[in-house]
């Protein structure tokens, strides 16, 4: 699944993907189905996180790693600028010997990590000045998120087991 202030996609339990935006009009929220392209369907199957038997986390597209998180046992990799840390909730309790936080288990925090050429338009990538990866104790799914540095919008990439 992803989700951010505009745009959710999820899997429609028959092998595709439906999606629905907002927008704020006057003052209220209004919503409406989206189209999913072919390519952005095509990208949803195959972006995917793994855990190999080291307990490295890999983000994988296809057959491409697109990044590796090596297993550190005290704490997370936190490599963040603190300039704008007090606007993202997530970032103001957080830092590099965070490894639990709210049923959280933190793997990475990382600045500069950008990704727009290969996630699809569609999408509506908000902002790869921050990016947050954690596993969810209580369900068991991964939460990949980018944002902004000085700002609170924010796009989550959900992943679930399979």
């Amino acid at each position: 699944m992803f989700h951010d202030g505009a745009v959710e996609v999820e899997e429609d339990g028959q092998g595709g993907y439906f999606g629905e935006s907002s927008t704020l009009e006057g003052g209220m929220r209004e919503v409406y189905e989206r189209e999913i392209d072919s390519r952005t369907e095509n990208f949803l199957r195959e972006f995917r996180i793994e855990v190999d038997s080291l307990l490295n986390v890999k983000l994988k597209n296809g057959s491409s790693t697109v990044f590796t998180v090596p297993f550190t046992e005290n704490g997370m990799v936190y490599n963040v600028n603190e300039v704008g840390k007090e606007l993202h909730e997530h970032l103001k309790e957080i830092n590099s010997g965070t490894i639990f936080f709210e049923d959280r288990l933190y793997i990475v925090a990382k600045n500069e990590v950008y990704l727009s050429n290969l996630i699809p338009d569609q999408l509506g990538l908000i902002g790869e000045d921050v990016m947050i990866l954690s596993y969810s104790l209580f369900d068991g799914q991964f939460f990949l998120e980018f944002f902004y540095n000085d700002c609170c919008d924010n796009n989550t990439f959900t992943f679930k087991r399979l």
